[in-house]
């Protein structure tokens, strides 16, 4: 199934009926939408004082769209793995993690573990210094 974005329309839909105490289910119904979808939707999207706004819902959804993960293994992020791996033998699931919590753009864990692979399969000593072997995929 492909994954369908709320729409602002949606959106403010959903602050209304929030702000008339409809439950999750409620709305779901009216939007026509997976009430996961919408609970998900609301959770993301509600500030300190459980109040959803569309506007900033909205606001938030298309930045994320903008800043997507990059698609290409760049010669920065090399760097960044490879210094990773090799002073504290962090996983690529940490390097991953620890990249999205400083902000730094960062392919894919998969992908990390493509660029590892590659390295021993030209001689490179990055699998060596993994904390559990590299995978065999």
């Amino acid at each position: 199934m492909k994954y369908k974005r709320f729409t602002y329309g949606q959106r403010q839909l959903i602050e209304i009926y929030l702000a008339r105490n409809y439950s999750i289910v409620q709305i779901a119904q009216a939007i026509k939408r997976n009430q996961s979808s919408v609970y998900r939707e609301v959770k993301r999207n509600s500030s300190r004082k459980n109040k959803y706004n569309a506007i900033k819902a909205n606001q938030r959804a298309e930045e994320f769209k903008i800043k997507r993960k990059p698609k290409k293994l760049t010669s920065e992020m090399k760097s960044y793995i490879d210094d990773k791996v090799k002073q504290f033998g962090w996983s690529p699931q940490k390097i991953r993690q620890e990249a999205r919590k400083s902000r730094i753009d960062m392919v894919s864990i998969h992908r990390i573990y493509h660029y590892i692979k590659e390295d021993k399969e030209y001689g490179g000593e990055l699998h060596k210094h993994l904390k559990i072997g590299l995978r065999s995929n």
